[in-house]
Order: structure tokens, then C-alpha cells, then sequence
């Protein structure tokens, strides 16, 4: 049993050349979740990025037993009308989660966070949505999904200001720093985000940070129909590869040990079902994953 904890199955259809209509995406949302179960992938996790996506994922979420969501403005997103936005993802809040002891469709808040990587961004306008974003995940008793992107700094130092408020949690989405940032981020208990990256040639960084932090600290994510693993390259990504980053984690974590490995390695070989039981835990610990609405 496997998670895919960050995926985006309106754009998956976009993708693939379906029509955006509500009962289209329902319906291809089965389909992809009836793929899924083929690679023994239960469970997704489809995530907003504006008001419309998010609107779109409790949709989703609510048609779907086995899928998720979660709800948030994207720092890219981020524009004159961020209030705006964020004001109509509070709204979805409200009324999907209505208080911190009510499990519904919405699992966390995001995708949010910071992305300077792109010129023409908006510095205030993504730490002021951020901010806000936060905030509106701690009254709901939500966790966050942090988007970074050429702001490591900036992220952690936003992060940081809220390390010691009850409930604050979350992961770094598709994680792509150093070991060293890897261990920054699980001091302020939050998880690290592990996509079909790792399995690129070039990314031994990537290979060096899940050698460091162990199976303890990783969630599964495909960011689907982004990113694909290096055997689609250059095609669509879709949940069910999360199969083939657990496999990929094994073959990593099966190397010898290094000095920076984590205890694990020495307890226990590790195998797919190892893989699969821990980043599937941790997911749960995470978001919950039981709906009651």
C-alpha cells in the first residue's frame, strides 16, 4: 500500500487531453485511481494551487473515497489578487473543516510557500499569501505543503516563526536542497517531499539527502503529471509511478552505509515493503487520511 501525497488531477486531464468539465475530471479521476491500484497505490493526494484547483480538489475529494486534497495558493500564483484568492480558499476551509476536531475532505493547506526563481515575482505578495496561508492552516489545525524555490533562506526563516505554535506542521514539497537543509527542515518536525527527481542521473544530491534522514522522515510524491520518474521522461506523470520511487528508494537505501546514513539502514534490510509501510505511516501521521463528512 502506497500514498501519492502531492498530485494535481486537474491538470493530470489537461495533460492528457480531457475536457476540464467537473463530471470529466470525477470520471478520469477513477480512472486514475483504478491505474493506481495496479502499482498498489491506495491512496492520493490532489493538490490546489488557486481557488479554482482547489475548489476543484474537494470536488474530486468528495467522488472519490480513496483521494484527498488539499487547498492553497501557489507562490507563482501569487498576484494583485492574492487576497482575493486566499480569501476564497478560507471560505473552502469553512465550510470543508469547519473546526480543528472535524476530519474532512481537505487534509492540508497548500500548495504555498516561495518561488524566486522566475523573474517578475512578487517578494511581498508571496511571503504576505504565505503568511496568511499558514495562519488559516493552524486555526483549521491543518498542515501545510511548502512549495521553495530558489528562496531556501527566506522559507526557512518564514518557517521558523512558527516552530513553536501548537500544530504547526507540514512537508517540503519536492524537496531538492543539501542533507544539511534536509536536517533543518525534520528539526522543525516537518516532513521532506521525495518525487520521481531521485531517480534522475544527475541527482545524487537528492540520493545523498534520503541516505541522511531515512525512511522516518519521507513522504511519496509523484507531483504528477509533473516531474515523471526517468523512465518516462519527457511524457505526462501519473500517480501510479509513486510504485517506482519506492522502488528506487529501495536500491538507494540497500547501498552500503555510509557515515551519514541513517541508523535504519543498519537495523534492518530494506525491501518494497519497508518502503511502503513507512512512507505510507508517515503520510497518515501527516494528514490524517479519514474522512468524515
Amino acid at each position: 500500500m502506497l500514498v501519492d501525497t502531492h498530485c494535481h488531477f486537474d491538470i493530470i486531464a489537461e495533460k492528457f487531453g480531457l475536457s476540464i468539465e467537473l463530471d470529466d475530471i470525477i470520471q478520469f479521476s477513477h480512472e486514475i485511481m483504478r491505474a493506481c491500484a495496479k502499482h498498489q497505490v491506495t491512496t492520493c493526494i490532489t493538490v490546489g494551487t488557486d481557488a479554482q484547483s482547489s475548489e476543484l480538489a474537494v470536488a474530486i475529494a468528495q467522488s472519490c473515497p480513496s483521494v484527498f486534497c488539499s487547498v492553497g495558493l501557489h507562490p507563482s500564483d501569487c498576484t494583485s489578487t492574492w487576497q482575493h484568492e486566499v480569501k476564497k480558499i478560507s471560505h473552502l476551509l469553512e465550510k470543508h473543516n469547519p473546526s480543528a476536531s472535524r476530519t474532512g475532505p481537505i487534509v492540508a493547506v497548500g500548495e504555498i510557500g516561495l518561488d524566486f526563481y522566475h523573474p517578475g515575482f512578487n517578494r511581498q505578495a508571496q511571503l504576505e499569501a504565505c503568511t496568511t496561508q499558514i495562519e488559516l492552516a493552524l486555526k483549521h489545525n491543518l498542515p501545510v505543503i511548502i512549495h521553495t524555490r530558489s528562496a531556501t533562506d527566506e522559507t526557512l526563516a518564514l518557517l521558523n516563526k512558527y516552530r513553536h505554535e501548537t500544530g504547526f506542521r507540514g512537508v517540503v514539497h519536492c524537496f531538492s536542497d543539501t542533507p544539511e537543509i534536509a536536517r533543518e527542515v525534520i528539526n522543525l518536525g516537518f516532513y521532506i517531499g521525495i518525487s520521481g527527481a531521485i531517480t534522475y542521473p544527475k541527482n545524487e544530491t537528492l540520493r545523498q539527502v534520503v541516505r541522511a534522514v531515512g525512511l522516518d522522515h519521507i513522504l511519496l510524491e509523484t507531483d504528477a503529471p509533473f516531474l515523471p520518474p526517468q523512465i518516462i521522461r519527457g511524457k505526462p506523470n501519473h500517480p501510479q509511478y509513486i510504485a517506482t520511487i519506492a522502488e528506487f528508494l529501495v536500491g538507494i537505501l540497500s547501498e552500503q552505509a555510509s557515515p551519514e546514513s541513517a541508523p535504519e539502514q543498519a537495523l534492518k534490510p530494506v525491501t518494497f515493503e519497508l518502503v511502503a509501510e513507512k512512507t505510507t505511516r508517515n503520510a497518515h501521521t501527516l494528514f490524517g487520511l479519514q474522512k468524515v463528512f
